[in-house]
């Protein structure tokens, strides 16, 4: 049976008491702090801020000596994915998730799970995987890793350290009925040496008017056009300026070495046979 101080259990009889999860990942250099409630909450004089996914389902028990688990998914958030990336900092990183009352989360807490991080994926927009508990850690998969030819580091971050602000470029953007195509005040493009589809997969930020401060990601260019990924929220004012850098394609030979002088820090296996093809 879980031990509880008498002022927590008093306050867990009340028939209008609330219940969230503080959660703790702690990795070798760094740690973050969660919880399930939509606003930051202090307890013990740390701040644990909302957690930025959401699980695919509940710790699962066992009454024998079955191991319990949780499977999760986290966004692709700046921080926590560039310590994602630099090696080995994730593996059996330790977690530990408490129960507190939301209003008064220093009365006291109730410790439902202690584990580490399990097998794990990741993309550009989110983190997956399964945490176990301490016995259960010895069962993770091996290896850690997905080996795919395409590098897996977040362009620009800083497992990538490549500098963006020296291919960004700035200029203002014409009225437009469409704002999934979105028309650059001539001759920003016509005047250039940016040829169709340069700017694919690059980053558009608009920053002035309405939509200040939005990010798209660039599907395509042709002359004085850009295709993004998604509309912008709002339409676009003659004269809103926006910033632009060109996409990498996570390829080693045709992105890394050949555009941005950066193989030293490629993430990717491109040599490694396929397995049918592999002797």
């Amino acid at each position: 049976m879980r031990a509880v101080n008498s002022a927590f259990f008093a306050a867990l009889q009340d028939d209008s008491v609330h219940i969230c999860e503080l959660i703790n990942l702690n990795t070798r250099t760094n740690s973050w702090k969660w919880s399930t409630t939509n606003k930051p909450i202090v307890s013990s004089g740390d701040e644990y801020v909302p957690f930025p996914g959401m699980p695919t389902s509940g710790v699962e028990e066992s009454i024998d000596l079955g191991v319990s688990f949780i499977d999760f998914v986290v966004a692709n958030s700046s921080d926590l994915f560039d310590d994602l990336l630099k090696g080995s900092e994730f593996n059996y990183a330790d977690i530990q998730i408490r129960r507190v009352i939301p209003n008064t989360p220093d009365l006291g807490s109730m410790i439902i799970y202690t584990g580490k991080l399990g097998e794990y994926s990741y993309d550009r927009k989110v983190l997956s995987g399964r945490a176990r508990s301490i016995l259960g850690a010895v069962t993770a998969k091996w290896p850690y890793y997905t080996y795919m030819d395409q590098c897996a580091v977040r362009f620009g971050g800083s497992a990538c350290g490549f500098n963006t602000a020296s291919i960004t470029i700035t200029g203002s953007l014409e009225l437009s009925a469409d704002r999934y195509n979105i028309k650059v005040s001539s001759p920003f493009f016509s005047n250039s040496a940016y040829s169709i589809n340069h700017f694919e997969f690059g980053k558009f930020t608009s920053t002035t008017g309405a939509n200040s401060g939005v990010v798209r990601t660039v599907f395509a260019n042709s002359g004085d056009w850009l295709t993004i990924s998604q509309k912008l929220p709002f339409d676009v004012s003659s004269g809103d300026q926006f910033s632009l850098y060109r996409g990498c394609k996570k390829q080693l030979v045709s992105d890394c070495k050949s555009l941005f002088n950066n193989a030293s820090n490629f993430l990717g296996f491109p040599w490694i046979p396929r397995q049918e093809s592999a002797f």
